[in-house]
């Protein structure tokens, strides 16, 4: 998924140019500060809506990729990384303009993803639960513990590293094709250890397109505003 810059500030956080502004470092206590106010409401509604829904969770219709899709067990370590992303990728996001775009983009991302596992809760069908000893089994079953099939769409494993992979890949161009490889197939083992069905991946990677095109909409207003005062 190719997303291009959408405002002035944005563009301006590329390795080799930019101003010195947009170029300027956040502090890491900022960012850790940002991101735990951030990332706590996100995942205590995840939690919350995951063990007790508003409504009846409902299932969607299975699509032929769903059905043709085997169910592969070593693809939770994949999946692992998707959530581990989430603690990591932050700390390669260090530009000013770059940082603030990522925390606008990821409140209008996971917000969406709240209000619909909220008003329209849905769950997936797990296969039966593999009971063998491989690591694989147990980090699998371990999932499967804390975790309920709800808040299915859209998928949050698809759009919160998806949002960060977008503003990482942004200031780390030289890598940003690698990374978008290695995100593209993790984000396969959603299908594959069957945690969602297409339509929630499908829907997360146009909410991540979506809620960037918005924040930059949202932050070049804000600088033409500002500028013409």
């Amino acid at each position: 998924m190719t997303l291009a810059n959408p405002t002035p500030e944005a563009s301006e956080t590329a390795e080799d140019g930019g101003s010195a502004g947009a170029n300027e470092i956040v502090s890491q206590r900022l960012r850790c500060t940002m991101l735990v106010l951030l990332g706590t409401p996100i995942v205590g509604a995840y939690c919350y809506l995951n063990v007790a829904p508003v409504f009846t969770p409902i299932t969607l219709p299975m699509t032929a990729v769903d059905t043709a899709t085997p169910f592969l067990i070593w693809t939770v370590w994949p999946y692992a990384a998707l959530d581990i992303s989430n603690a990591v990728l932050p700390f390669f996001i260090r530009r000013r303009a770059n940082f603030w775009q990522m925390i606008l983009t990821m409140g209008i991302a996971m917000s969406v993803c709240i209000a619909f596992w909220a008003l329209m809760p849905t769950t997936f069908p797990r296969p039966p639960v593999p009971m063998g000893d491989s690591a694989s089994e147990h980090l699998y079953r371990f999932f499967l513990a804390i975790d309920q099939p709800l808040n299915c769409f859209p998928s949050g494993h698809i759009a919160a590293p998806g949002v960060l992979l977008v503003f990482a890949a942004r200031e780390h161009p030289r890598v940003a094709r690698l990374l978008w490889i290695i995100f593209g197939v993790a984000a396969l083992s959603v299908l594959t250890t069957k945690q969602h069905y297409l339509w929630d991946a499908l829907a997360s990677i146009a909410l991540v397109w979506l809620s960037v095109m918005l924040s930059g909409r949202i932050l070049s207003r804000r600088a033409r505003t500002g500028g013409a005062r």
